[in-house]
């Protein structure tokens, strides 16, 4: 009897991790330093989100980014940036932000939960960072 009982426990604990959908969620470091982000990033950029709409079939968004100060590449005043799956960015439209992007093969932006990126209040020590170690975009 006691082997039935493991047997159908094993079961029940089996099924109850395949329904569990946020079981597999996003995953990041406990922290990302300043410099490890902006060495993974193609380009770092501090902005105002002007709008945010969620991608069509896609768990995730695309933000419009007014562009306050970029570092490592100069980018235009306003870009696309797009965040998808469980490790999506959650953006706010009118909020400002520290940015770590990543760049595609045609020209777009995209980040993630994990990159580093911050509310801009909440980036002092990233902001300090920066304006002493990263490469500012004239």
């Amino acid at each position: 009897m006691p082997r039935f009982a493991f047997v159908i426990a094993a079961i029940a604990f089996g099924i109850s991790l395949a329904a569990a959908d946020d079981a597999w969620a996003c995953r990041c470091p406990a922290s990302v330093s300043p410099a490890t982000a902006y060495k993974r990033a193609h380009v770092v950029v501090t902005g105002k989100v002007a709008s945010v709409q969620p991608l069509p079939q896609q768990q995730g968004t695309n933000a419009i980014v007014t562009v306050s100060t970029n570092w490592k590449k100069k980018v235009a005043s306003e870009i696309s940036v797009s965040t998808e799956t469980t490790c999506a960015y959650n953006f706010e439209a009118g909020s400002e932000y520290l940015l770590y992007l990543f760049e595609t093969k045609d020209g777009n932006y995209y980040t993630s939960l994990c990159a580093g990126n911050q509310p801009l209040a909440a980036a002092a020590k990233s902001m300090t960072w920066l304006r002493k170690s990263g490469k500012p975009s004239l």
